[in-house]
């Protein structure tokens, strides 16, 4: 946690925060029945109980968990200073967008018109925007791999013991 810049940590917390705690607010207006899936048009094509849209109500604080504690499960945890704006502004952005997401939802079953399919195209073109802008300056570290490895690099995954196992699992595989 001493690797994330702190103001984009504690605003990405409160988001996801604030918006379960939306939710429960208005946990007793949903019906039983809540949209969970839309196709290309726009109609809704499967329901499920507001139990389930708890579950995907939790999903920002539970990413907001595991990428705030996995710099200090990472072997190379001292590589996340060189890029740990980066790492935390993609934290917030992503959190940013998943509860937007439930919000919409959550509005559109309390009968607010929601566009989701076109909020959905909106939401994930900012996204790429930002994984585009903040990737570059993420280093390679035991959970990622950097943007400037690829296929293209022979060595892509480096001399770790998990790239000494995954050559002789190639290998064995192949022959």
């Amino acid at each position: 946690m001493k690797h994330l810049h702190k103001p984009y940590l504690i605003l990405s917390w409160a988001i996801a925060l604030v918006t379960l705690g939306v939710f429960l607010y208005c946990y007793d207006l949903l019906p039983d029945r809540v949209p969970m899936h839309w196709n290309v048009k726009g109609q809704i094509d499967k329901y499920g109980s507001k139990n389930m849209l708890l579950l995907f109500g939790l999903i920002p604080l539970g990413m907001n968990l595991l990428l705030t504690f996995l710099p200090n499960w990472d072997p190379r945890r001292d590589r996340y200073v060189m890029h740990s704006k980066a790492y935390s502004i993609l934290l917030l952005y992503s959190t940013v967008i998943l509860c937007a997401v439930f919000l919409s939802i959550l509005a559109m079953t309390l009968g607010y018109p929601v566009n989701i399919p076109l909020l959905l195209q909106l939401l994930i073109g900012i996204l790429l925007m930002a994984i585009g802008n903040y990737l570059p300056q993420v280093r390679q570290t035991f959970f990622s791999a950097s943007a400037h490895r690829g296929p293209s690099r022979p060595k892509t995954i480096g001399d770790s013991p998990t790239g000494l196992a995954a050559r002789c699992y190639s290998s064995s595989a192949c022959s």
